[in-house]
């Protein structure tokens, strides 16, 4: 079961942020090629996640909530 972007942080994982977008660049990778996705269409994906990632400073992704992505749109 995979992980909502929901979900709260784990106040003892101070890690760095850029862990957690990683995850979800490789999330995106295995989800592309799993659905046979044409390598641009995740180009694509990635430019408009990084550009919501630099909107949000690049804060925790698991920090964010239906708010976040409503500011953005």
């Amino acid at each position: 079961m995979g992980r909502s972007i929901e979900m709260k942080p784990d106040i003892s994982n101070k890690g760095e942020n850029l862990h957690g977008w990683k995850e979800i660049f490789f999330r995106l990778h295995e989800n592309m090629r799993l659905r046979h996705y044409s390598p641009r269409t995740e180009k694509s994906y990635r430019i408009w996640i990084n550009k919501f990632r630099r909107h949000l400073n690049n804060r925790d992704p698991l920090t964010l909530e239906g708010k976040d992505v409503k500011e953005y749109l």
